[in-house]
């Protein structure tokens, strides 16, 4: 029998055989085989209806039984999952429950062919759907534990983007993968060579060379456009500018024209500039292009006043050219998004889509359409979720259509549903945040839900995204579009988030995007579009220590934990150790391109000797080079676990009558690593001498034996010439910060 007939054997007949055995399910392997050798194949046709006897006998059962049965199904899934994560992906899941298996001295990994991988995914991912529903029971999907190596050359020899490459290593499972590299889609054929793992710049637009396309079948045609000077006075009266069409037979070079309305229902269009649909240098369009709006807006079943279609679109209705008019039109643009009778989405590759195809491929086609990956569509599909139309090349779909069907599917169809959970991620519903909630809870959940959505995608210009933002959150954008600095504009964006509630997660002292360099602004960042994922998730985790509020000389912090760092006399070395409430940590400072989240949390010989190896002229940050070999004056740590923030305190002053107590201003020096020095009992200082614990693991543990053994192991690493000690104290959580 041939290798990967073994495998088939074993991870596909026999993986199905013993999960469906549990619950009493009977299979005959023959089921899932047609035809003849040698053109045997596999099918799945026959597994709806074993998973419906299995659903049958499941409901039959007693709770605990079923229950109890789910528990053994999940052991069996996951041992097939633990073999292709070491054997054939040449992965180890860290955090997976694997106490039933020993981890394998050594890897081999099997060559096995994509479409067998996948066979077995498909099963697998099916299996464990069909448990968790069957079952009743609430456990972590394993559809997110495996990344097939194999199915990621796949998609880079198909030139798949990186950005969209990375997402799906953190964010899909292998068979909702498989199956949209199976796709067919024109973005492909685009340039990616300057994309990152997160960003898409293929769909930049260099203003000095765009071209406003004409459709496919043109043969020349004129552009047709508004009056301006029409245009400029609705913007003046605070009117929502409308381009009405006009239809004219008498001229074949002009076959239709365009008037400003300001009254009645339209179509606000959502679409990407590298479609060829913008104009950066007039108000106007090919006529061919027009005449295919025309068509498309007539066809979504509207009652225009007077029967006339109207269109709102950026290209014809935002001036090209600077000044008050334009700054206007920006500042407005929420509002012309959400009075919009429908907002029709216009993207080149669902152009291309059928309503004729499964909801599995719309959903999964508009997920990877260049519309998902610009920074405005974000703007213009969160402002009109209810009223969002995707033009396909036969008619339309709504947003509500692909995602309402959130049903838990039996059949080997989950796909849809996982593409559906990622829509509502990546296009959230965020209408409770535009400046009309209610109470504190909601506002602080923002972040958390913007964040993803801002992840991987994209502007041609940085300083757009505070504008983006402000119309998505409900703030009055008409000072920022005066703001041409893109610091200064984010500086004022969190001003004005801040004086309407909105808290800001003190996490984001600890992320490593680039930081505003504007007093009281220093630990926030320059773009949130900047966040790398391990932060996106890192600040998603609903800490719930959030800044306190706002003063004109910045944002403030409250509840969040920090050391004096006394240096009297000392001077500032590679190691500073410190010893805090009858702990030691030793601080090192962070190299460039790394984050204070790397490390581990103690400080090991291991650790110590790749310390004292880094070189601050070469890997440490200007600031941190500034302060070696000197006497820091008053300077703090600020933590938040294993990571630090060293902080420069400039002076403190009293609140009379605030039970908060004073507030201290501080400039942010830089991230540090803080690790606990590691000894047999260190960890029982926290726990005290009468913790149950302790007397159950260590009867004879004492507070002075450890100490002793801390003040051992310290003299074995100490170095004066590298290291300097510190005797800190705990500053209160009480205290009050305003960092910048």
């Amino acid at each position: 029998m041939a290798f990967t007939e073994i495998i088939q054997a074993w991870l596909f007949f026999g993986l199905l055989i013993e999960v469906l055995k549990v619950s009493g399910v009977s299979v005959n392997a023959r089921d899932f085989v047609h035809g003849d050798y040698p053109d045997k194949y596999i099918t799945t046709e026959a597994l709806p209806r074993y998973l419906s006897e299995w659903e049958q006998k499941a409901r039959k059962m007693p709770e605990h039984v079923r229950k109890g049965q789910s528990v053994k199904q999940q052991d069996i899934l996951m041992l097939s999952i633990q073999f292709r994560l070491q054997q054939i992906s040449g992965q180890w899941w860290e955090d997976a429950p694997l106490h039933w298996v020993d981890r394998p001295e050594e890897s081999y990994e099997m060559a096995l062919p994509l479409p067998l991988q996948m066979s077995i995914a498909v099963l697998c991912e099916t299996l464990d759907r069909a448990g968790r529903r069957f079952g009743n029971v609430e456990r972590r999907p394993i559809e997110h534990m495996l990344r097939n190596n194999s199915l990621v050359d796949e998609l880079k020899a198909r030139a798949w983007c990186p950005s969209e490459i990375s997402f799906v290593l953190q964010g899909l499972s292998d068979t909702s993968a498989f199956f949209a590299s199976r796709l067919e889609r024109r973005r492909l054929q685009a340039d990616h060579s300057k994309c990152s793992a997160n960003k898409c710049r293929a769909l930049d637009i260099i203003a000095e060379r765009y071209q406003t396309r004409h459709v496919p079948e043109c043969r020349g045609c004129q552009n047709a456009g508004i009056d301006s000077y029409e245009l400029a006075a609705t913007l003046r009266r605070g009117q929502i500018p409308r381009a009405c069409f006009r239809l004219t037979d008498h001229s074949r070079r002009k076959p239709i024209r365009l008037i400003i309305g300001e009254s009645g229902p339209y179509v606000a269009i959502s679409h990407v500039w590298s479609d060829g649909l913008g104009n950066p240098k007039a108000n106007s369009l090919p006529t061919c292009q027009l005449i295919r709006l025309y068509g498309m807006i007539n066809a979504l079943d509207i009652d225009f006043a007077n029967g006339t279609p109207a269109v709102w679109i950026d290209s014809l209705l935002v001036p090209v050219q600077k000044g008050q008019e334009k700054r206007l039109a920006l500042s407005q643009l929420c509002n012309y998004y959400r009075a919009a009778e429908k907002v029709l989405v216009l993207d080149s590759d669902l152009l291309g889509a059928s309503k004729a195809c499964t909801r599995e491929e719309l959903i999964t086609r508009v997920f990877f359409s260049t519309w998902m990956r610009r920074l405005w569509t974000l703007e213009e599909g969160i402002l009109s979720r209810g009223n969002l139309v995707f033009q396909l090349c036969d008619g339309t779909v709504s947003l509500r259509e692909l995602s309402e069907s959130d049903h838990f599917s039996a059949s080997v169809t989950g796909i849809g549903n996982v593409f559906g959970g990622k829509m509502r991620e990546f296009l959230p519903n965020l209408a409770d945040h535009q400046g009309r909630t209610e109470g504190d809870k909601t506002r602080l959940s923002i972040f958390a839900d913007l964040l993803p959505a801002l992840e991987y995608r994209s502007t041609t210009k940085a300083i757009d995204e505070q504008l983006c933002i402000a119309h998505i959150l409900g703030v009055d954008a008409r000072e920022l579009v005066t703001i041409d600095d893109v610091q200064l504009r984010m500086k004022r964006l969190l001003e004005l988030l801040a004086q309407n509630g909105s808290k800001f997660p003190m996490r984001l002292l600890f992320t490593k995007e680039p930081k505003l360099q504007l007093d009281g602004f220093r630990w926030v960042p320059t773009a949130f579009m900047a966040f790398e994922h391990d932060d996106v998730n890192y600040l998603r985790e609903r800490d719930e220590k959030f800044n306190t509020g706002f003063s004109d000389k910045g944002l403030l912090i409250k509840g969040i934990g920090a050391w004096t760092l006394p240096f009297g006399g000392e001077i500032f070395k590679k190691v500073t150790y410190i010893e805090v409430e009858k702990s030691i940590f030793a601080l090192t400072p962070v190299p460039v391109g790394q984050s204070c989240r790397d490390a581990e949390g103690f400080w090991t010989p291991q650790v110590l000797e790749q310390a004292l190896k880094v070189d601050p002229a070469q890997h440490w940050h200007p600031e941190m080079q500034a302060m070696l070999g000197t006497s820091p004056e008053t300077t703090a740590i600020l933590f938040g676990g294993p990571f630090g923030m060293l902080v420069s305190i400039h002076y403190s002053e009293g609140q009379a009558g605030d039970p908060d107590g004073s507030l201290i201003y501080a400039r942010p020096i830089g991230q540090f690593y803080m690790r606990e020095l590691m000894t047999a009992t260190q960890s029982f200082v926290t726990h005290g001498p009468n913790s149950s614990q302790i007397k159950i693991v260590q009867p004879t543990w004492t507070l002075s034996g450890t100490e002793k053994d801390m003040e051992e192991a310290l003299e074995k690493i100490y170095d004066p010439e590298t290291s300097t000690f510190l005797h800190s104290k705990v500053i209160p959580h009480s205290q009050r910060w305003c960092i910048g």
